[in-house]
């Protein structure tokens, strides 16, 4: 997430990130869902979603132990 972004932040807060920062946290976004949140940002549309529409990323390789 970019942390440096006080209106992102304030997203964050509340539990909304986008696909992107989703993504760094091991989540994707399950498929059919539609933007909680539509914002503009920086001249372009940021489209964020809540926890509860994504689901965990599958594990590239499996568990070593």
């Amino acid at each position: 997430m970019n942390q440096y972004d006080g209106v992102l932040r304030m997203y964050a807060d509340s539990g909304l990130r986008t696909i992107e920062d989703w993504a760094i946290l091991g989540r994707d976004i399950a498929s059919g869902e539609k933007p909680r949140l539509d914002t503009p940002h920086r001249g372009g549309t940021l489209s964020l979603y809540s926890r509860g529409q994504t689901h965990p990323r599958p594990r590239s390789r499996p568990d070593l132990h």
